[in-house]
């Protein structure tokens, strides 16, 4: 019991001496743990309110705020059919004649590969990396490896292999950015596939002919802000 003490009282002590951007790191489980271990009541309720607060402030995905998230996030209501009722729109059907991917042999996983798709499309665009992966740069930040990312922003040039690879390491900072730090996993040990590789390229294709036809973009990064 008293080694449990020690561990809990190092815990609480780094918790009240930690910065902001690692306090907000830190799961709210975490810290209702810690709370039911504190031996003094203001400290039980302090960590409880900690995770409260941390809880009700993280951030949600787009659909999780429609839909909304019990005890968290309230649902948006929408009239019937929706803002946008599909039955207003054209149906298009845009072919570059590819085979459908194979993508149960892609790795890393798929929110990885979607974001660097993303933002690979971006840079593809506009030629502007820092813009383009600004939000892997602010995880970057945060997990003190700015150099590395700097790197990896320099050997983007287009759709070429180390690009690609390029452009998912600089995705996996995001997640300590968007989520905290505990989701990190070590961007130089990430297995890449060539099925990966290959399917990003035809996405960003798919999408570079889309803005060609389609553009110029007209909304950035839209926030949902009222």
């Amino acid at each position: 019991m008293a080694a449990n003490h020690s561990t809990t009282n190092d815990e609480w002590n780094r918790i009240l001496h930690s910065s902001l951007a690692d306090f907000a790191s830190l799961p709210p489980q975490k810290l209702q743990r810690l709370a039911q271990e504190q031996s003094q009541e203001w400290q039980r309720k302090c960590l409880d309110s900690m995770a409260a607060l941390l809880k009700a402030h993280s951030g949600v995905s787009v659909t999780q705020r429609i839909k909304g998230i019990k005890g968290t996030v309230n649902p948006i209501g929408q009239p019937y059919g929706g803002f946008l009722p599909v039955k207003t729109m054209e149906k298009v059907i845009l072919s570059d004649q590819k085979p459908p991917f194979d993508h149960t042999q892609e790795q890393p996983s798929a929110g990885t590969i979607g974001t660097a798709v993303d933002y690979l499309t971006r840079f593809n665009l506009t030629q502007d990396a820092q813009a383009s992966f600004h939000i892997s740069l602010l995880g970057a930040n945060r997990l003190e490896k700015i150099p590395m990312a700097e790197d990896l922003l320099a050997n983007l040039h287009g759709l070429d292999d180390t690009s690609i690879k390029a452009a998912l390491r600089l995705a996996g900072f995001d997640v300590a950015y968007r989520a905290g730090l505990a989701g990190y996993r070590p961007v130089e040990d990430m297995v890449i596939s060539t099925e990966a590789v290959a399917n990003i390229r035809w996405m960003v294709e798919r999408s570079l002919s889309f803005f060609e036809k389609y553009g110029p973009i007209v909304c950035d990064e839209p926030t949902f802000s009222p």
